[in-house]
């Protein structure tokens, strides 16, 4: 009977979610009904828009909500968290922005993986791609003007022999001039911990092996300012700003550390760079 009422609730939710809400529905061609984030519930950052997609499944009371971005050419998409289970009664009957929110947030500590680009003609495996790619250009045009505090995960430095590494996310708002595109990454220090079931037994994948998450250090974090050329395929660090637990700045270093120089092919700055310039520079590299 819970279910039954759950999935009436979501059924009847869905003209509001569109109505009240800035969101309108996918075709998905199955059972799953989704929804996606438009106006005040989208914003654009360069030259793509980052929203939410919601999904549910009547027959199952299932729902799940993702963060994605989106090329306004309709070229690539990137998934910025992994599905969500909600789980509440008020996310399934509340679709607000800020249930939404909360719920891609519910493990505070655990750092998402970088973003991966990938041609809309490569995701044919997710249901509701297709249908948002046919959407984009809308998107793009009702979508609110970029956030000071976008928060975008960029590729991660390894463990070093503490077993300590760095995430960095793409935050703030990035400046170009010409070929050059000049953008900040916060960097937060982080350990591998494992994923963990419900009964306290290590979660594992399809090769047998335990999964694991990136637990962010309560250490406070760092302000990289980095410049790219999109054309030569060159990066620089300008700025380096040093943050306390508290979120006050202790330091800051002036550069350039180094002159612009190529990244080297695979590294973690190559892949950094295809991501800034295929959001900020016309000329992605898929």
């Amino acid at each position: 009977m819970k279910r039954f009422i759950l999935a009436s609730l979501l059924v009847m939710a869905g003209s509001a979610w569109t109505q009240d809400h800035g969101f309108i529905q996918l075709d998905t061609g199955n059972e799953w009904q989704s929804f996606v984030g438009t106006g005040e519930n989208a914003h654009r950052i360069g030259g793509g828009v980052l929203t939410h997609v919601h999904s549910y499944l009547p027959r199952t009371s299932a729902a799940v909500s993702q963060k994605v971005l989106l090329d306004c050419k309709g070229r690539w998409i990137a998934r910025i968290t992994a599905m969500t289970r909600l789980v509440t009664q008020e996310q399934f009957s509340a679709p607000t922005q800020e249930a939404y929110a909360r719920a891609n947030e519910q493990s505070t500590s655990e750092l998402p993986d970088p973003v991966a680009l990938i041609p809309f003609n490569q995701m044919a495996a997710v249901f509701y791609a297709a249908s948002l790619r046919a959407k984009v250009s809308n998107l793009c045009a009702s979508a609110m003007p970029e956030p000071r505090d976008i928060f975008i995960p960029m590729p991660s430095d390894p463990l070093d022999a503490h077993g300590v590494g760095r995430a960095y996310a793409m935050t703030g708002l990035a400046s170009i001039h010409g070929n050059e595109v000049t953008y900040w990454n916060r960097g937060t220090d982080f350990t591998l911990e494992k994923k963990l079931r419900s009964d306290g037994s290590p979660l594992l994948n399809k090769d047998g092996a335990p999964e694991h998450y990136k637990k962010a250090l309560a250490k406070g974090h760092a302000l990289f300012k980095t410049k790219v050329d999109c054309k030569e395929r060159k990066s620089a660090l300008l700025q380096i700003t040093q943050y306390d637990e508290n979120g006050q700045a202790v330091s800051t270093s002036e550069g350039p550390f180094l002159p612009m120089r190529e990244v080297r092919p695979g590294s973690s700055a190559e892949q950094a760079l295809d991501i800034v310039c295929a959001l900020y520079f016309d000329a992605p590299r898929l």
